[in-house]
Formats: C-alpha cells, sequence, structure tokens
C-alpha cells in the first residue's frame, strides 16, 4: 500500500518539540521557579524551499502578501452576496527550488510530486447561499465586515497557463487539509516541473458592510509523494 507522508512545513509556526518545567523544592522557597526549554528539529529528504512568482529567486520568508485594494462601503454594500468585488483579486505562481533559489528541484527518488496543503479551522471559513466557503476576516482591531475571500488555485508547467478552480474549505482531504493542485486531490499531484497558482478573490458575504481592514493568514505545508 502506498503511503503519503508530510515531509516539509512553510510558514507554520513551529511547534514546540520539548518542554521542560524546573522546579526547586526547598524549604526556603515557597513557590518555584520555573523556564522553558524550546527544541526544534526538522528532518527531510528535500532541500526544496518555495519560490514565488516576482521574488527574484527564493522567498526567505517562503510568503507572499496580496493586497486586494480598497473600496468603498457603498459600492460593496451594492454587490449580491458571493458577488467578487470588481477588481478585487491578485494571483501568484509558486514553484519549488533547490537550495540555491534559482534550479529547480530535483526531487530524490522515487518522489516526483509535490502540492501545497492548507488546513482551515471551521471557524475561519463560512459556507454562502451559492455553497461556495470563503475565508472570513480574522483581524482583531478595526474589522471590516460584509467581506470574504475565495480562495482558487491550479497548477500547470512552468511557463505555460494556469488553470485554476475554487478551493472548499468543507471538503478536506484526510491527512493533508486542503491540497491546492485542484479540488478533488486525494494525494499530492503537482509534477516537480510545474508550479501552482494561487489567485484570492474578495467578495461580498452575508451582514451589513463596514469599513475597517480584512486580513487572513494561511500557513502553507508541502508535502511530497
Amino acid at each position: 500500500m502506498t503511503s503519503f507522508n508530510f515531509k516539509k512545513s512553510a510558514l507554520a509556526v513551529s511547534a514546540s518539540a520539548a518542554l521542560l518545567a524546573l522546579s526547586l523544592t526547598t524549604t526556603a522557597q515557597a513557590a518555584n521557579d520555573v523556564g522553558q526549554l524550546i527544541i526544534n528539529a526538522q528532518i527531510s529528504n528535500t532541500t526544496c524551499l518555495l519560490s514565488f512568482r516576482g521574488d527574484g529567486g527564493s522567498t526567505a520568508a517562503n510568503s507572499v502578501t496580496f493586497n486586494l485594494g480598497t473600496y468603498s462601503v457603498a459600492d460593496v454594500s451594492g454587490l449580491s452576496v458571493g458577488q467578487v468585488i470588481p477588481g478585487a483579486n491578485k494571483w501568484n505562481k509558486v514553484s519549488l527550488k533547490a537550495a540555491d533559489g534559482v534550479t529547480p528541484c530535483n526531487f530524490i527518488s522515487p518522489q516526483a510530486f509535490w502540492d501545497l496543503g492548507i488546513n482551515i479551522p471551521p471557524a475561519n471559513y463560512e459556507t454562502l447561499p451559492s455553497g461556495i466557503t470563503v475565508l472570513k476576516n480574522t483581524a482583531t482591531a478595526n474589522a471590516a465586515t460584509g467581506v470574504g475571500v475565495q480562495l482558487q488555485a491550479g497548477h500547470s508547467l512552468i511557463g505555460t497557463g494556469t488553470g485554476s478552480a475554487v478551493v472548499k474549505f468543507d471538503a478536506p482531504t484526510a491527512t493533508y487539509g486542503n491540497l491546492l493542485s485542484s479540488p478533488s486531490s486525494t494525494s499530492p499531484a503537482i509534477p516537480k516541473e510545474n508550479w501552482l497558482l494561487i489567485d484570492p478573490y474578495l467578495v461580498r458575504t452575508s451582514g451589513p458592510v463596514s469599513a475597517g481592514v480584512y486580513t487572513h493568514t494561511i500557513p502553507l505545508n508541502v508535502y511530497y509523494r
């Protein structure tokens, strides 16, 4: 039976590998002094890094920011629920590069495919009447209301066009969360010579529209098979 295993994590906050509480118990001290050691490590059979289009090679933080623009309350309020705000989308393509950030990454045999997985908690998305799931606003101060983000993704050979499809956050694949190569992906499916398109759209959601900011950070996990 084929086994698909998680190999590398990108953009995610590292988990603690060890926690040590130092307790001092003496009759001269009523309360304990405490501290912690956090030890992180990773073993990977690749040395690939995420490279976003236009970054000149490697992306030091393995991240990209999409600025979808500024729109008036009146204009957004006039749209129907689920309608994309005109002009409110950006796109970027990401590929895997070798450690030099320039040459393509060469997977260790027999691995030949990769993918990006995202795991969105149910509290961070909502389902619109059309059935489309959108990312909620996670801003903690001065948060805009009445808007969300629909994410589309797809892949193609580097240097060619890329078709994309809507990502359904309520239909994750076991282990991976949502794989971005296609909505129906159940295992990593992007050939190592291909790139992945990520395309977010700002859309009108239910409820009143209020002025403010929108933000949502998505951890990306790289998987191989």
